[in-house]
């Protein structure tokens, strides 16, 4: 029976607006389970064991990059090789993600927010239906951190599809630590193409060339995109572009630049697809 998980993290909360917590990030990270990660999983508890933690210690991204809470007496190597090592079970994990990323200042208000938030998801799940009816079984996983998300969560899944939606504590799987990385790095990305990094942030990745090279390039891959062919409605160019740029960054081309807006994304996807095929034909016939 085919199986998937589905983990549901978030970063932010639903208060006002404030300067220091600007944005509201939610990430579905999702896992079939007929693929097996259990090697990854023993790797990744051997690494926590190594550094002096248990192994069902559960790493969270955010405090380890400011040097918070149980990272606060870490040196900042020690702190890069822990970050590193759940990165490294990221890539090694055949996992796809998809994360939304909120403006709390555009919002008025918690309803029109919380409002804002159950749309963008609840078309992302229509959008990807036949991936998710592909499965017999699907279970979601949410820590019920906050209670909008806990009912935007068990009316969502169980609208589109039979959901199994339960509790969990972060110590208990490695996949929801994953969703939390994940919340990270978005709000980093998100933070570059604004007001830039903290001093914090900036120390530990070293510049913002190091973090899109080998944290949000490598992420991109692991993104669940939606199929946006045949699709009638208009969508901002924004969330287009944040979705599809790095298929651009990795066409031979390097410095192609598309820029995407409304549904010219799908003129840019396809010249992308035609030059990736045409390079690919001309490395086979050259060997």
């Amino acid at each position: 029976m085919a199986e998937l998980s589905v983990f549901i993290d978030e970063s932010g909360d639903f208060g006002p607006y404030e300067p220091h917590a600007p944005y509201y990030i939610i990430t579905l990270l999702f896992h079939d389970q007929g693929v097996d990660i259990s090697e990854q999983i023993g790797h990744l508890r051997r690494h926590l064991a190594e550094q002096g933690f248990a192994e069902n210690h559960a790493i969270h991204s955010a405090p380890l990059i400011r040097r918070e809470k149980d990272y606060s007496g870490m040196d900042l190597t020690a702190r890069r090789k822990l970050f590193r090592s759940l990165f490294n079970f990221i890539r090694l994990c055949e996992i796809s993600q998809k994360s939304f990323v909120f403006k709390k200042s555009e919002f008025p208000d918690h309803d029109k927010m919380v409002s804002r938030i159950s749309r963008e998801v609840s078309i992302f799940l229509r959008d990807n239906l036949p991936f998710l009816q592909g499965f017999d079984s699907i279970i979601v996983y949410y820590d019920n951190g906050q209670k909008e998300i806990t009912n935007l969560v068990n009316t969502l899944f169980n609208a589109f599809l039979e959901a199994d939606v339960r509790k969990v504590s972060p110590s208990d799987y490695s996949l929801f630590q994953v969703a939390d990385m994940f919340c990270t790095l978005a709000l980093l990305e998100t933070k570059l193409e604004n007001e830039g990094l903290s001093n914090s942030e900036t120390e530990f990745f070293l510049n913002a060339r190091n973090l899109r090279k080998n944290y949000l390039k490598p992420t991109a891959a692991k993104m669940q995109t939606r199929d946006l062919r045949n699709k009638k409605r208009k969508l901002r160019g924004h969330e287009f572009a944040r979705e599809f740029i790095y298929l651009f960054r990795d066409c031979p081309q390097k410095r192609l630049k598309a820029q995407v807006t409304g549904f010219q994304h799908l003129a840019a996807l396809e010249k992308w697809r035609t030059l990736h095929m045409q390079t690919q034909t001309s490395d086979f016939l050259n060997h």
